[in-house]
């Protein structure tokens, strides 16, 4: 069994889909999935301290338990990723898979929130 280590944040995925409404726009809406526990895997240099206090980190990887479901453009959802409680929104960019459907490491990227600008 691959040694993961302890899966202690939790957060939940959100599956896209878009469709045309009657004026022929794009309307995209997200159905919430199921949460999920992961680790977070810090980059180089980087303590605990560090990451939460830096809140303009853009990317994140995670790694997780296998699961089929987990697909590219999904949505990461949760207030544990910022030090300041805040939801952030992160959308998965890459998948590597560890061992032989044991665990995944997610690559994500946050999207900026449309309102704060």
């Amino acid at each position: 069994m691959l040694n993961i280590g302890r899966l202690d944040l939790k957060f939940r995925f959100y599956t896209g889909s878009s469709a045309l409404n009657a004026y022929g726009e794009e309307v995209e809406s997200f159905a919430a999935g199921q949460y999920f526990y992961a680790r977070r895997v810090y980059k180089k240099f980087e303590t605990n301290m560090d990451a939460a206090a830096y809140h303009g980190e853009s990317t994140l990887e995670l790694i997780i338990r296998f699961d089929d479901a987990v697909k590219l453009n999904t949505q990461i959802r949760g207030p544990i990723f910022s030090g300041d409680g805040e939801t952030q929104v992160y959308t998965i960019t890459g998948i590597e898979e560890l061992g032989r459907r044991e665990g995944m490491k997610l690559y994500a990227t946050r999207l900026v929130s449309q309102e704060s600008n």
